[in-house]
């Protein structure tokens, strides 16, 4: 006869077995509310001594939920005991499932070869079960703590397997994770074409499946890639796409670092204007919601973009109080950056009374330094030391001048020296990846003979990227390296130009210098060249005062004129402003005054002038030089063009200083051009650039 009590308690134990199932199903997606099902379960199976399978694994459940949680410890210190209990017993996809979080909750506590032994036993005890939805799940874990690790080659090879074992099951929303963290490998490796690639596909799929935040998280991920790519408008249209998701959800703290990206991003894109708004939102919506950690940052974004577009009185106040909240632990990087910051800031404008109550350039570029090595945020340590350097060497300061010089070099050399693991890396992936490749197409030679066709001519068309990129990436090695020993050159000779008063030492010294300045110029060129091709090349546009720039290219410029008995005519007396990069500027302008001095006869006359003006100011380039045919002045600005004029003072040329200069002009928004009335007429060439920043 049936047994009424023996039914009734099996009900609720069969109902407690359901809540643990729904808790495994929800625990990709949904880790909170697995742990509700975890709990609910609890409370409907009410364990005794005959139950110690169920209570094993609740707490597995449990566990796992907290390691998609975040709380990586409490995580080991409930699954560690668990799984070394049951280790002798079979093995099920609970206790799979479970060691592999424990795997990954070790190595995001620094446990790194333990968490690593886990992953790894997890993922053979995977395979062995024939079950592909699991086996996809323990091959992405894997990935993404080799990811994490740096690992990138076994990342992709872990990866790549997990996302066709989804595909194969129907997982739709494992094949949108496995995208993303695909991504999230090649945008570490610099392949941002690949990244986005992923971030695409795996965007496709979460809008199918309805995941809001996920689709929210993609198109940030996206903006990322396209400021990387040097698509400043796609990216910013990204990132609001994700802001307006991310507000709807309710989730303010994405949506204040969305805020800050659009205005980084409007930064580089030369729009303050915009990025004064982005910020100014940004900030509003932390401080309402007391997102204390982000609002440093914010406000440093806001000084900048304050101070691009002469709102200075804003600027110092957001400095001000950027300062005052960033000193505790936890925002330390961010004041490295905002000091870094005020110091830009304070070079260009250092003249202004409102700055006196923040910290001297120098003392902020000190402090940044100080920072940015407890930090580890060495990008911001090496640009402080160059400045530091460039300070100290203004002032007379030699020894202090080549100490910061030798501590940017060091950091410089470390910076390449990641840079080429990083090549190497790439090319251990390239190398496995094109192993997969020729596996399959032998596997598949004689049913897709176009398929391999198409395949050989893609490897080929990433073969030559990869030699571009690697060319470029020695070309930017060697001429770092080439720096490096010029200006110890330089400094060396500084140094005996100061302790010595013998004539032909001091005439040696004057020797050294022509000599390193000529490389110097050169080694720039060939850098300038390098990030152009690449897009790497980043401007820091501001108002500056095109009469100072061509006063100092005059000075620089003059003694090399007089060799050649040239008079250097400087018509600038009055400050003309413009919207641009400082540096750049000098650079162009001395790019055109070197060409006049190498192409104009001995005894002639050269003249810079500036044009003042509302909207442009232009400036000017003239000598008496030997003029240009209506075929020279088309090609003048094109890379390694050879004209008909050769120079009057046996000088080399590289002919990419006329290209870069238009390169750079025109990414200034503004235009360059020559004038000639004909061959022995004399060369005018022209800048124009805008007053104003852009709206």
């Amino acid at each position: 006869m049936p047994n009424p009590a023996s039914d009734l308690q099996e009900e609720p134990r069969t109902a407690g077995r359901t809540a643990l199932g729904l808790g495994w199903e929800l625990l990709a997606t949904e880790p909170k509310s697995a742990l509700k099902a975890v709990e609910e379960a609890e409370q409907l199976f009410s364990p005794n001594e005959n139950d110690a399978e169920f209570c094993e694994e609740a707490g597995l459940l449990r566990g796992c939920a907290w390691m998609h949680m975040g709380m990586y410890a409490d995580a080991s210190a409930l699954l560690a005991p668990l799984l070394a209990t049951a280790s002798n017993a079979p093995v099920t996809q609970a206790r799979i499932r479970g060691r592999a979080a424990l795997g990954i909750s070790q190595v995001r506590q620094s446990n790194t070869e333990v968490g690593f032994a886990l992953l790894r036993e997890s993922l053979g005890q995977a395979i062995s079960t024939g079950d592909q939805e699991l086996e996809g799940q323990v091959r992405m874990f894997n990935g993404i703590a080799c990811n994490e690790q740096g690992r990138r080659a076994e990342a992709i090879a872990m990866l790549t397997p997990a996302l066709q074992c989804f595909l194969a099951c129907g997982n739709r929303f494992g094949v949108a994770k496995v995208r993303g963290n695909l991504g999230n490998t090649h945008f570490a490796m610099e392949e941002y074409d690949l990244a986005a690639e992923h971030y695409m596909a795996g965007l496709e799929v979460l809008r199918q499946l309805g995941d809001r935040r996920g689709e929210a998280v993609g198109l940030g991920s996206l903006g990322r890639v396209y400021v990387k790519l040097g698509e400043l408008d796609r990216a910013i249209d990204f990132f609001s796409k994700a802001n307006a998701e991310f507000r709807a959800l309710g989730i303010a703290l994405e949506e204040v670092i969305g805020w800050n990206m659009i205005g980084q991003t409007y930064v580089k894109a030369n729009a303050p204007l915009k990025a004064i708004d982005a910020f100014r939102q940004g900030l509003a919506l932390a401080e309402s919601n007391n997102a204390s950690a982000f609002i440093g940052s914010l406000l440093f974004g806001l000084a900048e973009s304050c101070a691009l577009a002469g709102q200075l009185d804003e600027a110092a106040n957001a400095f001000s109080r950027a300062l005052q909240i960033t000193s505790a632990p936890g925002q330390l990087q961010a004041r490295a950056e905002g000091l870094l910051g005020l110091a830009r800031v304070r070079q260009a404008n250092d003249e202004d009374a409102i700055w006196r109550s923040l910290p001297s350039e120098r003392s902020a570029l000190e402090e940044a330094v100080a920072l940015a090595a407890r930090e580890e945020v060495p990008s911001v340590a090496r640009e402080a030391r160059l400045m530091l350097a460039r300070i100290c060497e203004k002032h007379g300061e030699f020894k202090d001048a080549l100490c910061h010089n030798q501590e940017y070099y060091r950091l410089q050399e470390a910076f390449w020296q990641q840079k080429s693991k990083q090549a190497l890396a790439r090319a251990e992936v390239y190398y496995a990846v094109a192993q997969h490749r020729k596996e399959a197409e032998m596997a598949q030679a004689h049913a897709k003979d176009l398929s391999g066709a198409l395949e050989e001519a893609r490897r080929e068309h990433d073969r030559a990227e990869r030699e571009s990129r690697q060319k470029s990436e020695l070309l930017s090695i060697v001429a770092h390296d080439l720096r490096n020993a010029v200006t110890h050159i330089s400094l060396v000779a500084e140094v005996i130009r100061i302790n010595t008063h013998d004539a032909s030492l001091l005439e040696n010294c004057h020797d050294i210098d022509v000599a390193t300045n000529r490389l110097d110029r050169l080694i720039r060129t060939l850098l300038d060249q390098a990030a152009l091709e690449e897009g790497r090349l980043v401007l820091q546009s501001s108002i500056i005062d095109l009469s100072a720039c061509a006063n100092a290219v005059w000075k620089n410029s003059v003694s090399f004129a007089r060799r050649k008995n040239q008079e250097l005519r400087l018509n600038a007396d009055r400050p003309c402003p413009v919207f641009a990069d400082n540096i750049r500027v000098e650079e162009v302008i001395q790019n055109l005054v070197d060409n006049a001095i190498k192409y104009t006869p001995n005894g002639k006359r050269i003249s810079i002038t500036v044009f003042p003006g509302d909207e442009v100011t232009r400036l000017s380039v003239h000598d008496e030089g030997l003029g240009m045919s209506a075929d020279d002045m088309t090609r003048a600005f094109e890379r390694f063009a050879q004209l008909s004029s050769r120079p009057t003072g046996d000088e080399n040329s590289t002919g990419l200083g006329l290209s870069i200069a238009r390169q750079l002009i025109e990414a200034m928004r503004g235009r360059v051009w020559v004038e000639s009335a004909g061959k022995t007429l004399g060369s005018t060439f022209w800048i124009e650039l805008p007053v104003k920043p852009p709206v």
